[in-house]
C-alpha cells in the first residue's frame, strides 16, 4: 500500500485518485498521474530509475511525511486527543469540577 511505502522511504508513484493527493505530495514525496495509462507510468518509472537525487529527496520526504501522520508521535497525539474528548465531556457535566 502507499502507506506501507511511506513508511519504508520507498518512492511512491501512484494515480491522482481518491485521496492517494493525501498520502502522496506530487513532486515531494513521488509522482501523482492523471492519466495512468502504460506509458505515462512507464515514463515516470524510467524518470525515478534514472534520478538517483529525485528518489532520495523522494525517499526523505516519504520517510517525513510517515512520521508527520503516520508514526508513534502522531499515533500518541491520536490516541490522546481520542481519550481526552469523552472525559473533558465527562467532567464539564460534573457539578463544581472544571473542564
Amino acid at each position: 500500500s502507499v502507506i506501507e511505502a511511506l513508511s519504508f522511504s520507498v518512492p511512491v508513484v501512484a494515480s491522482d485518485w481518491r485521496g492517494l493527493a493525501d498520502l502522496v505530495e506530487h513532486e515531494v514525496s513521488g509522482l501523482l498521474l492523471p492519466d495512468p495509462s502504460p506509458p505515462r507510468v512507464a515514463d515516470a518509472l524510467a524518470r525515478l530509475a534514472g534520478d538517483e537525487a529525485l528518489r532520495q529527496r523522494f525517499a526523505v520526504a516519504s520517510a517525513e511525511r510517515f512520521e508527520a501522520r503516520y508514526g508513534a508521535r502522531a499515533l500518541a497525539r491520536t490516541l490522546a486527543t481520542l481519550y481526552d474528548l469523552p472525559l473533558e465531556r465527562l467532567v464539564a457535566g460534573i457539578p463544581g469540577e472544571a473542564a
